[in-house]
């Protein structure tokens, strides 16, 4: 799906993630928080001058539920708990999910790497309510591939 101007950014955004947080997978139909899902800024807009176009384009731009979106906030970074290193967070512009997470069959979030372990910390991706609708989509069959 190719971005255009005509276009409005925020479907734009939501469609390119086949309606589902790019960094719990959860889907927006199955949220369970009271708020929506928003386009979240990788980068977060406090790193930008106001009139910088690169703030508010696409490929700074991740489809998010309120609860990921809240635990990143403004992080760009992240320490993994395996080495204690800090580490950038998951880019989905820039990295494949599945390079570094898995889903196990309980429906946690894995973390494969560096990544995609300080990620899982830093975003609460194994939060109960969210682990209960992955393993519901899990074991129905309807887990989406990739």
């Amino acid at each position: 799906m190719a971005y255009n101007e005509s276009h409005p950014l925020r479907e734009y955004v939501r469609q390119r993630a086949n309606h589902r947080c790019e960094y719990c997978m959860v889907l927006d139909e199955d949220s369970l928080d009271v708020t929506v899902f928003c386009e979240e800024h990788i980068i977060p807009k406090i790193k930008f001058e106001d009139n910088d176009p690169c703030r508010d384009h696409p490929d700074n731009l991740a489809w998010a539920c309120p609860r990921c979106n809240g635990h990143k906030w403004q992080k760009v970074t992240a320490e993994d708990p395996a080495t204690n290193e800090l580490v950038s967070l998951f880019n989905p512009r820039t990295q494949k999910w599945t390079e570094h997470f898995s889903v196990s069959p309980s429906g946690h979030i894995n973390g494969l790497s560096p990544v995609g372990r300080a990620t899982v910390q830093a975003l609460g991706l194994n939060f109960e309510e969210r682990v209960k609708v992955r393993l519901r989509k899990y074991t129905i069959g309807s887990w989406p591939g990739f």
